[in-house]
């Protein structure tokens, strides 16, 4: 069975937004996780190794969010969007 690489988001303080992507090796024994530069780091789950790899980096981490998932600045925007068309329509 093969596993598509994934994307993970990592939110650091000041709402810098970096993004990783998660896959396990072709033995399954393993998932890594690497940024733009190619730094990696492994894990025993896809989150594992996005939390390892934001570690190694150093980041001052306020969220990890993973395929799909929205930020909690994504998802105010959204209520806040839908509170104001509720306020247009009266």
């Amino acid at each position: 069975m093969s596993h598509p690489p994934q994307s993970w988001r990592v939110v650091i303080n000041r709402g810098r937004t970096h993004t990783l992507t998660a896959w396990v090796r072709p033995a399954g024994d393993e998932y890594r996780a690497m940024d733009q530069g190619g730094v990696w780091c492994r894990g025993v789950s896809p989150r594992h190794a996005v939390v390892a790899l934001a570690a190694r980096k150093g980041w001052d981490v306020v969220e990890i969010r993973g395929p799909g998932e929205a930020t909690t600045a994504e998802q105010v925007e959204r209520v806040a969007a839908v509170a104001c068309e509720e306020i247009a329509a009266g």
